[in-house]
C-alpha cells in the first residue's frame, strides 16, 4: 500500500485558490468522489470550510465493495485531514468535520470501524507525522457517542480520551514535586519563559539517545544559555539509588530531578504512551508542545 502523506497538501492549496467549480474527476488519481466547490465561493477561508463540510458527502458508504477498496479509503482519510491541517481551518470547523464524518460513517459498519482505525493511526500514533491530540479528542468523542460499537469496543477509546485530555495541550500542566541533588521543587517552580521537560528511563536506549539530542542541539543551548530556556529531566520511578547512580548522564546547566511522591506512575498525572516523553511549556507552564520530539522544539524555538 502507497498512501501519500503530506503530498496533497499543495493540490488542496490551488482547489482553494480556484474559482472555478471543482469535478470530483479533475482532482485525484484514485477515484475519491470529492465534492463540487460553487464558483461562488470566492476566498480560501470559504473554499476550505465548504470542502472540509461536505467532504464526504458523495462517497458510498453503501458500497457492498467497500472492504475492498481499504486503500483508497485510507489515502482518502490523509486527504481530509491534510486539509484540516491548514491554518485556515480553525478548531470548530475541523470538529464539525469530524463529527459529520464518523456520523455517515455509522451507515456501515466496516466504514465506520475503518475510520476510527484510521484516525487512531494517523492522528494518534507517535510516530506519525499527523499527530493531533486535539483533533484526535474530537474523533474519540464521536466514536464514544455512536451506538454502532458495543461496550467492550468503547473501551479502548475511553481509555485513550481520558489520556488525551490529561495535560491538554494550551492548559496549565500538572505540577510536578521534584528532588534534586540540591533538594526539593516543582515545575511551577521553575523561573524561565520556557522550560522543556523530559521524562525518562534509565532502561531505554532510545531515552540516552534523547538526552545527547538535548545536550548536542545548538539551538536548545542558545536559549540555555541566553536563560530563555530551562531544561528539566525527570527520573518517575522509584530506582532512587540507580538515579543518585546515574548523575553523569545529566548535564549541569539543566535541573535533574526525580519524581518525590511517584505521582507521575501512581496517579498517572502525566500519562506515558512511551518510555520518555517530551513537553515545552510557556512560563506560565501552559503546554505548549506535548509527547514531541527535539526536532519539533528546535522547530519551535527556531520559528520564534
Amino acid at each position: 500500500m502507497n498512501i501519500k502523506v503530506k503530498q496533497t497538501l499543495l493540490f488542496f492549496i490551488l482547489i482553494l485558490l480556484q474559482t472555478n467549480p471543482i469535478k470530483a474527476q479533475e482532482q485525484s488519481e484514485y477515484q475519491f468522489p470529492f465534492p463540487s466547490i460553487p464558483s461562488e465561493l470566492q476566498t480560501p477561508t470559504e473554499r476550505a470550510n465548504y470542502l472540509i463540510e461536505h467532504y464526504w458527502d458523495h462517497f458510498n458508504f453503501t458500497d457492498p465493495n467497500l472492504e475492498n477498496k481499504k486503500d483508497n479509503i485510507e489515502q482518502a482519510w490523509v486527504d481530509f485531514i491534510d486539509i484540516l491541517s491548514i491554518p485556515i481551518i480553525t478548531l470548530d470547523k475541523s470538529q464539525t468535520a469530524i463529527e459529520q464524518a464518523f456520523q455517515q460513517a455509522e451507515i456501515n459498519p466496516f466504514a465506520f470501524r475503518t475510520f476510527a482505525s484510521l484516525a487512531d493511526k494517523y492522528l494518534y500514533s507517535l510516530h506519525s507525522t499527523y499527530k493531533n491530540e486535539e483533533l484526535y479528542i474530537f474523533a474519540l468523542q464521536s466514536i464514544l457517542n455512536a451506538s454502532i460499537l458495543t461496550p467492550i469496543e468503547k473501551e479502548k477509546p475511553k481509555h485513550q480520551l481520558r489520556i488525551a485530555q490529561n495535560n491538554r495541550v494550551g492548559t496549565v500542566a500538572n505540577d510536578i514535586q521534584f528532588t534534586t541533588t540540591l533538594g526539593s521543587s516543582s515545575l511551577h517552580a521553575i523561573d524561565s519563559p520556557l522550560t522543556l521537560l523530559f521524562i525518562h528511563d534509565f532502561d531505554c536506549h532510545t531515552c540516552q539517545l534523547e538526552l545527547d539530542e538535548i545536550r548536542n542541539s545548538t539551538i536548545l543551548q542558545q536559549h540555555i544559555q541566553n536563560k530563555q530556556l530551562a531544561v528539566l529531566t525527570i527520573y518517575p520511578y522509584d530506582e532512587i539509588t540507580e538515579w543518585k547512580n546515574r548523575q553523569n548522564t545529566y548535564d549541569t546547566l539543566w535541573i535533574n530531578g526525580y519524581d518525590t511522591n511517584q505521582e507521575i506512575i501512581e496517579k498517572d498525572t502525566y500519562s506515558l504512551r512511551a518510555s520518555s516523553s517530551f513537553y515545552l511549556f510557556d512560563s506560565d507552564k501552559k503546554i505548549i508542545l506535548k509527547d514531541s520530539s527535539v526536532e519539533i522544539i528546535e522547530n519551535y524555538l527556531d520559528g520564534l
